[in-house]
């Protein structure tokens, strides 16, 4: 019964530490996979509400913070090509998400509030 599990169960490979490890169920799979789905789905709020920032006017005409966000979206670009085409590393990927997502957000956002507490 076991060799028959074995031969019909669908087996993940994983690259850990160096090894080829063949220990992922499809729950596991699931798991990482919502993970991302849900990193993703932040990402891409963020994003959105970045351009949104931007064509409103707020950061429009501020070097300082179009310079970051021109260097880490170029920088997580390149990152995203590593991962995608050399070699896939969870840990890399959450860094480059807090590096290229969150800081351009974070620097646009205090745009934003610093011209919503000037205006009001």
């Amino acid at each position: 019964m076991e060799l028959i599990v074995k031969e019909n169960m669908t087996e993940f490979l994983n690259v850990k530490d160096g090894e080829l490890q063949v220990e992922y169920l499809q729950e596991d799979l699931n798991e990482i996979i919502n993970r991302y789905t849900i990193v993703f789905s932040i990402s891409t709020v963020l994003l959105t509400m970045e351009i949104l920032f931007f064509l409103g006017g707020f950061s429009m005409f501020m070097t300082w913070q179009n310079e970051i966000s021109i260097f880490c979206h170029f920088i997580g670009t390149c990152l995203l090509f590593f991962l995608l085409y050399l070699k896939w590393n969870e840990e890399l990927f959450y860094i480059s998400f807090l590096l290229c997502v969150i800081l351009p957000f974070a620097a646009e956002t205090f745009l934003v509030v610093n011209y919503l507490l000037i205006k009001v």
